[in-house]
């Protein structure tokens, strides 16, 4: 057990921390000063194109599919607290707008887990290309129901936010929001620190049951926590098109660890923990269905 602990807070500190920290230092910054919304415009018109978001909502759909677990939803609880975005899209975004990072699904998974830098590409337009197809699935029920146009750009009403309302005020202002941005900050890495040292334990008594075959305790693992889980399903003495499929899938659906770390974001939002673990499942579907068409063509040549 011991050596499950430590490598998960060897992968919280050395992967996560001096990624994600920054990030959500910065994002809280660029929300409250309302300066990305400029910088993003061309992303933004396309998003408002495809999928009627407004430019706080292409931002955090930026996050979501770039930085990994929980940035989407923790974007979105930060708009929201800076009455940055609707409620209406806050709770549509969060259908499909928590991702795996490209980083490790490319460098971690693809290239040093399954030794196959060609399947990348592959893999990315079916992780991503489900939650996209779900998000755009969930916006056609949507608009059908309500004959809702685009969602409200709610960007110019942010002058009100902490940050922006009080900069005028002199110095301090800042320096106090950039306090309390990086308080916030480190508090959220350490919770999602401690959801990793908790399902790391629990991923360990599942490798540990002498009744399960590997398969359905490797299977379990990536259940529970997507990085060992991907660990063992690399290593299954399986026929490639089910390592992949079972990866895919895995990354798809991003593990309970990373629902949990999400939960308090997600209540901020107004949306149920079960609720989203649904909708991670029936992405996953998608992301199987898509599988199946992009891949089953190669099977004879080994992928």
């Amino acid at each position: 057990m011991k050596q499950f602990i430590l490598n998960a807070l060897i992968l919280w500190s050395t992967s996560l921390v001096p990624y994600l920290l920054p990030i959500m230092i910065i994002s809280r910054l660029l929300i409250g000063s309302n300066l990305i919304y400029r910088f993003l415009r061309p992303f933004s018109f396309l998003c408002k194109k495809m999928l009627h978001l407004s430019p706080a909502g292409s931002y955090a759909l930026l996050l979501g599919f770039c930085c990994g677990y929980p940035m989407g939803v923790k974007t979105l609880a930060d708009l929201r607290s800076a009455d940055a975005i609707s409620s209406e899209e806050a709770h549509y975004l969060t259908y499909f707008i928590n991702n795996v990072s490209p980083g490790f699904l490319i460098a971690c998974v693809c290239h040093d887990l399954l030794k196959a830098p060609g399947f990348a590409i592959p893999c990315m337009v079916m992780v991503y290309g489900a939650a996209l197809c779900y998000g755009a699935g969930i916006l056609a029920m949507h608009r059908h129901r309500r004959e809702m146009a685009d969602f409200p750009d709610m960007t110019a009403k942010t002058s009100g936010s902490p940050y922006g309302r009080k900069c005028s005020s002199g110095h301090t202002t800042f320096l106090t929001f950039l306090d309390t941005s990086i308080e916030d900050s480190i508090t959220q890495m350490l919770k999602i620190g401690g959801y990793m040292v908790l399902f790391s334990v629990l991923s360990f008594f599942v490798c540990h049951l002498p009744a399960l075959s590997a398969i359905t305790r490797a299977s379990l693992a990536a259940l529970l926590e997507i990085s060992l889980g991907c660990q063992l399903l690399a290593r299954l003495s399986v026929p490639l098109f089910w390592r992949y499929l079972l990866i895919v899938v895995t990354l798809t659906f991003g593990g309970l660890c990373s629902a949990f770390q999400s939960a308090s974001y997600l209540r901020s939002i107004g949306f149920s923990l079960k609720n989203y673990i649904k909708t991670k499942a029936m992405t996953a579907v998608i992301a199987l269905g898509l599988y199946l068409i992009y891949l089953l063509p190669s099977i004879g040549s080994g992928i």
